[in-house]
């Protein structure tokens, strides 16, 4: 059985999130491979995670719809049963492309995976996490993204793999759209995800000047500030 994990990474590195994945592919097979693309080949060292991993030379903020071609492609060629990707904006966008090109099934926030009688059953949220429900999946081809922070993170490996190169077709060498601008607000200086300590903040909070106090608590205590959708549509928080 064969599992792609695929790789984003943030200057120059790995990002958690995708780190996270190699564990919960683990849990499918053994025969895990890397996939990956960027314009550096080494992605943040993406093979010192993999004993093998796939390089593909395209922007890896470039148009979705690229990417999902080029992802779907490799699942292809590797005759892939499992893709995994990072539970991030980019990760779950990207699920539900590559599950309609490969006629697969598709879903985003695993949490779980659990071997069940020869089924593989899958857990997540549903319902803003009041619930929780578990698929079994019978198709031939898999796609899903975690949620962050449900698995460790893997550590390096000893020994390096190696990187292959997929050869891109011209259009996907070339994109459909151009990134005009990017505009990033930085609330906290640290990834909530990545928090040990998270105060949180909601109606029970009363106001703006009510937040105020968690962000504090949350200073104190060497923490981050987390807060509910309805304290962020009034407004008490970015």
């Amino acid at each position: 059985m064969k599992v792609l994990v695929i790789f984003f990474e943030k200057d120059g590195t790995v990002i958690p999130a995708s780190l996270e994945l190699v564990p919960a592919a683990g849990l499918i097979a053994d025969e895990i491979t890397a996939v990956y693309a960027g314009e550096d080949e080494t992605c943040g060292n993406a093979v010192d995670y993999c004993s093998r991993a796939i390089y593909a030379a395209v922007k890896y903020d470039a148009d979705p719809r690229t990417l999902t071609s080029v992802f779907a492609k490799i699942a292809k060629a590797e005759k892939t049963e499992y893709i995994l990707l990072p539970g991030t904006v980019a990760g779950k966008e990207l699920t539900g492309g590559i599950a309609a090109r490969l006629d697969g099934a598709g879903f985003n926030q695993v949490t779980d995976i659990e071997c069940r009688d020869k089924e593989i059953v899958f857990t997540r949220p549903v319902f803003s996490g009041m619930i929780y429900e578990h698929i079994g999946i019978r198709r031939n081809q898999v796609v899903f993204s975690t949620k962050p922070g449900s698995f460790p993170a893997v550590e390096m490996k000893k020994n390096r793999g190696k990187i292959e190169l997929f050869k891109l077709s011209g259009e996907e060498q070339t994109g459909k759209t151009e990134k005009l601008k990017t505009v990033i607000k930085i609330a906290q200086q640290a990834n909530l995800e990545e928090a040990d300590i998270v105060v949180a903040g909601g109606r029970g909070v009363g106001d703006e000047a009510g937040f105020r106090l968690a962000e504090e608590l949350a200073s104190a205590l060497g923490g981050m500030t987390g807060a509910t959708r309805m304290a962020i549509d009034n407004g008490w928080v970015d």
